[in-house]
């Protein structure tokens, strides 16, 4: 509907390479969006980055919760166990 109507859409691009890929521009972007938005959307983020995989549709948000997990199981796997 606000894609119809104003001509707008919806994006969810996490990202991989935190501040020092930001910096060289060498961030990792993960992209849930329409396909038919990619070639526009790749664009952009290839200003900023040299990867962008497109993971399906938003709605799935698969991009973001698999680089939580894996972020999250990295870091405590390090801490003392009790």
């Amino acid at each position: 509907m606000v894609k119809e109507k104003a001509g707008a859409g919806f994006v969810d691009a996490p990202m991989s390479g935190g501040v020092v890929g930001a910096h060289a521009g060498t961030l990792t972007f993960m992209v849930g969006a329409e396909k038919e938005d990619m070639p526009k959307i790749e664009k952009i983020l290839l200003l900023m980055g040299k990867k962008v995989w497109h993971m399906g549709p938003r709605a799935l948000d698969l991009a973001g919760n698999w680089q939580t997990t894996t972020h999250w199981r990295s870091t405590t796997s390090q801490l003392p166990r009790p």
